[in-house]
């Protein structure tokens, strides 16, 4: 199924890139899935820090419960969301806005 999944997203992004795409096309270039592609990085880059800080300062072994997980599940996406809007306001945004400034000239 892999093959496939790929082979369609292909696909689907050269007739996009190709100005065919249709209303495909503006979902895909909607200002909307901006946040998320501002974020989706950071998120991607510090939550193993984040689960191993959870892991390593439990005070004890950690006992698996539907309700726990969940909390901790939540808290995990949350603190990773936060930290990676403070990343992206901090280091991406000065780091684009230079590169925009002195590269493409």
């Amino acid at each position: 199924m892999r093959p496939c999944f790929v082979i369609g997203v292909a696909l689907m992004s050269f007739v996009c890139f190709m100005g065919q795409g249709g209303f495909i096309a503006d979902i895909m270039e909607s200002k909307a899935w901006l946040p998320v592609s501002l974020t989706s990085y950071p998120m991607y880059l510090i939550h193993p820090a984040i689960l191993t800080f959870l892991v390593t300062t439990a005070p004890s072994m950690l006992v698996f419960s539907t309700y726990q997980y969940v909390i901790n599940y939540l808290g995990v996406v949350a603190v990773t969301f936060m930290a990676a809007v403070v990343i992206s306001c901090i280091v991406e945004a000065p780091a684009g806005y230079l590169q925009k400034t002195y590269m493409w000239k």
